[in-house]
């Protein structure tokens, strides 16, 4: 039972980075462009940031796309995404 445990708490530990991870994203997001994004519209896959939103949402991120992803780099270090998509 013990072995089990064991098992599960490595995929607890990784769903929780990754739910941080996001945070720190919306977080960063919001403060730089103002723009509130859900949870849901954000996913980040082999170091790429995929953003779902409405077109002006997206431009509006990409115009600031390089001062984002230095907050990033300063807030999670080596896991920060290296590109917006």
């Amino acid at each position: 039972m013990n072995n089990l445990e064991g098992f599960l708490n490595k995929f607890k530990h990784l769903l929780q980075s990754s739910k941080a991870s996001k945070e720190s994203i919306i977080s960063s997001v919001r403060h730089i462009t103002h723009i509130e994004l859900a949870e849901r519209n954000v996913e980040l896959k082999e170091g790429i940031l995929h953003i779902q939103a409405s077109p002006l949402v997206r431009s509006e991120i990409f115009m600031r796309k390089h001062k984002i992803l230095e907050d990033l780099k300063s807030k999670l270090g080596t896991k920060a995404p290296r590109d917006i998509r």
